[in-house]
């Protein structure tokens, strides 16, 4: 992932339909502000951004408790500075 790209991060399998569920994304297993949808969109990410990232998902009902999904890391890198210039010799 490069600095500026937007990433999304989303849940898949059948634990997000079920309704009263929960949801809050981590970084690094601390709690992302105001990240509570099951759905984790990062616009114009930074260097800052590079972590992993994983979900809660908790529920009103005792059936699903609280589960914790899959990690996925991401590494945001600068941009590439090594193009050549078309006006350099060659």
């Amino acid at each position: 992932v490069l600095i500026g790209d937007t990433v999304t991060l989303s849940l898949v399998g059948t634990a997000h339909v079920v309704p009263g569920v929960l949801y809050q994304w981590r970084r690094d297993g601390e709690n992302i502000n105001s990240a509570t949808g099951a759905q984790l969109v990062l616009n114009s990410v930074q260097l800052s951004a590079s972590g992993t990232y994983t979900c809660l998902l908790s529920s009103t009902f005792a059936q699903l408790g609280t589960q914790e999904s899959t990690s996925v890391t991401i590494d945001v890198q600068g941009a590439n500075t090594c193009a050549g210039r078309a006006d350099s010799p060659g």
